[in-house]
């Protein structure tokens, strides 16, 4: 595996080991990459270009660097900056957000084409609302179609199906989760000096109806071939946490006795998901996270030290049977 690194000089970097290599220009050297997104197999580029506007580049890693094989140029309307880029099932999307507004328009591109003849289609482009700000984007593919994935700064997460890169609902809608999560303990386990001290319990229970998916504290979204990483920030005296959820393509309820899940209804457009791990972490700053190809797990990028913090690459392993894991 080869790792590229978004740095703070807003290049790319690879990352040898523990350590950042020399940068790989995106084109002209006075272009800065303000956002990156993958599928595993190539990386997507939103550069800006100085006194230019943006792009939108597609590269593929060729002989420890990365080759651009294709760019286009982003056109965004009066007032509007691309902020997220995000890609699935072969559509890039690119959030166009203005200040103050609640109104980003969604652009998506679709890649066609293989190897070195891959480009992209004229895209498509979607006004939507959201009722807060937004303070991360990802995308996953489920049933075949697109879903985009908005985490707002009051910590719900919403989704919005794209159909060939159009919005088949009026705007984001609450992604459904069952069971709900419990909160996690607020104690550490170096409070443990008596064998006889109370266990603490969760303050809040476990309810089986679908509740609207928000986590404390999240500060980023992550997606894999299936599932949804949530990164959330320590928060009331809980520690740092990775929550895993995976998406379900019909709410449990309906499920029962139906071992393949059911098909969901056409015209249904809400997103269910239910959670799979809670991981904690001793981690303060988490800079970036990126799922295992093969499904055994993710990888978070953090910075460790206070005086002079350096990057961290942590290897979490998926286990099975355990519902925290430090």
């Amino acid at each position: 595996k080869q790792f590229y690194v978004l740095a703070d000089d807003q290049q790319l970097h690879p990352l040898n080991g523990q350590q950042l290599g020399n940068k790989i220009p995106v084109g002209a050297d006075t272009n800065q990459v303000e956002a990156i997104t993958t599928d595993n197999t190539r990386l997507i580029a939103l550069v800006s270009l100085a006194g230019k506007g943006y792009q939108l580049s597609l590269l593929l890693p060729q002989n420890n660097s990365l080759h651009m094989v294709t760019s286009v140029p982003i056109t965004a309307p009066t007032g509007y900056i691309p902020g997220f880029v995000t890609m699935a099932n072969n559509s890039v999307s690119v959030i166009l957000l203005q200040t103050g507004s609640t109104q980003p328009q969604i652009v998506t591109y679709t890649i066609v084409g293989a190897a070195n003849a891959q480009h992209f289609n004229q895209p498509t482009k979607t006004m939507t609302s959201v009722s807060n700000t937004i303070v991360s984007v990802a995308a996953l593919t489920v049933a075949k179609k697109t879903q985009l994935l908005f985490l707002l700064s009051d910590g719900r997460i919403q989704s919005l199906p794209l159909n060939n890169g159009n919005s088949l609902s009026p705007g984001p809608g609450s992604v459904q989760i069952t069971p709900s999560i419990a909160s996690p303990l607020t104690v550490s386990a170096a409070n443990f000096t008596n064998v006889q001290h109370p266990v603490p319990i969760p303050v809040s229970k476990v309810t089986s109806s679908l509740t609207a998916l928000s986590v404390a504290g999240a500060t980023m979204l992550a997606t894999g071939p299936t599932d949804l990483y949530i990164v959330a920030a320590g928060v009331n005296g809980v520690s740092p946490r990775v929550l895993d959820l995976k998406a379900v393509l019909t709410p449990p309820s309906s499920t029962i006795g139906n071992a393949g899940g059911g098909v969901a209804p056409a015209t249904d457009t809400t997103l269910y998901m239910t959670l799979m791990q809670q991981y904690a972490i001793s981690l303060p700053t988490v800079k970036g996270v990126a799922a295992d190809p093969k499904g055994n797990g993710f990888y978070m990028l953090a910075l460790t030290g206070q005086n002079a913090p350096t990057s961290q690459l942590v290897s979490v392993t998926l286990s099975s049977g355990k519902t925290c894991i430090s």
